[in-house]
């Protein structure tokens, strides 16, 4: 794991999006090798809707759909944009609110 954690965090990222940026560069070594040229892909990640007050155990969590660069082949570049994308759906004002708006729970 600290394999992916310490570029992760020198490109400006969490091990999480080296993750990430290490399956876009998947895809991207994919589509190449079948002639396709791609630049961004859609994802769908869990997001954690835990709070620091909430109780121990259970899942609280959503999922949130977002783009990823696929086509960049230089790994620090994906790594600080999809730390930056993270961020910004973990701040989006909606977050909250996606599991009562898919009408998967109750107010």
């Amino acid at each position: 794991m600290q394999q992916l954690r310490e570029p992760a965090h020198l490109s400006g990222g969490a091990l999480n999006d080296g993750f990430v940026a290490g399956f876009a560069g998947g895809l991207r070594r994919y589509h190449d090798r079948h002639g396709v040229s791609v630049g961004d892909l859609h994802l769908s990640m869990p997001i954690s809707l835990r709070a620091e007050g909430d109780e121990m155990g259970g899942n609280r969590i959503t999922l949130m759909r977002f783009d990823v660069p696929v086509g960049v082949v230089d790994p620090a570049e994906p790594i600080s944009a999809i730390h930056e994308q993270t961020g910004k759906v973990r701040r989006e004002k909606s977050l909250p609110y996606t599991e009562w708006i898919a009408g998967e729970r109750s107010t």
